[in-house]
């Protein structure tokens, strides 16, 4: 049975040593398999650069609105993002695995992200910081105090699309992109001057992918130029 799947825009962030950042940025995006013909990747958030095309579009729609693509799965996918009025708008931002948008993605912000100073036994200050879910065992140096709970895929609780649609409702897999990529066609285009993708699916309907861009701290950055969006699951 297909599920309703919607879009969400990603950010990116910046943490003070290499290690964390890149853990960090391993998070940022799962769809590194989302486009292997395509070359401009950055760790693994997707830039995706586009031509300009006019197409008219002036339908009304909200994020509860799905399209059947004609995808052999069954995977029905919504006509707007999160947060979306118009289905060529950008919606909103968040952090993988938080459930509310907001406008600064740091360390200090981050849901599951903890810093602490303890104590040792000698009586020395000793700062201990990490993730606190979603880390793997073979990246624990990244988890807080050494955890890890082989955690990849977001739980329901964590996931946006299911928080604020419905139980029917939640956030595309890699599969899911690797689906659109193998089975839709692809056309760069600017709808309302919104640059994006249209992905045109195998019955002729069809979604807009529009370039949001990615927040780094509290700044939007390469908006209307790359398209940077989440998968629930990581490798």
């Amino acid at each position: 049975m297909g599920r309703g799947l919607c879009r969400i825009l990603s950010m990116w962030m910046v943490f003070g040593d290499t290690s964390e950042e890149d853990e960090t940025n391993r998070r940022v995006c799962a769809l590194f398999h989302l486009f292997p013909t395509m070359k401009k990747i950055l760790i693994l958030v997707l830039f995706v650069f586009f031509f300009s095309l006019d197409v008219n579009a002036q339908e009304k729609v909200s994020s509860m609105d799905f399209i059947d693509l004609g995808l052999s799965s069954g995977n029905l996918w919504a006509k707007a993002n999160l947060g979306a009025l118009e289905y060529y708008e950008v919606g909103n931002y968040y952090a993988w695995g938080e459930t509310e948008t907001k406008t600064n993605f740091t360390k200090e912000t981050y849901k599951y992200y903890k810093c602490s100073i303890e104590k040792d036994a000698n009586g020395f200050d000793v700062t201990y910081k990490g993730f606190v879910k979603y880390v793997i065992s073979e990246k624990s140096d990244y988890g807080y105090k050494g955890f890890y709970d082989n955690i990849t895929t977001l739980e329901p609780s964590d996931d946006a699309v299911y928080a604020e649609l419905s139980n029917d409702c939640c956030m595309p897999k890699v599969k899911d992109f690797e689906e659109l990529y193998t089975l839709c066609i692809w056309t760069e285009c600017s709808i309302n001057n919104v640059k994006g993708w249209k992905v045109t699916g195998p019955n002729g309907n069809y979604i807009f992918f529009p370039c949001g861009g990615y927040y780094k701290g509290s700044v939007c950055k390469r908006l209307n130029i790359d398209g940077c969006y989440w998968a629930s699951d990581y490798r």
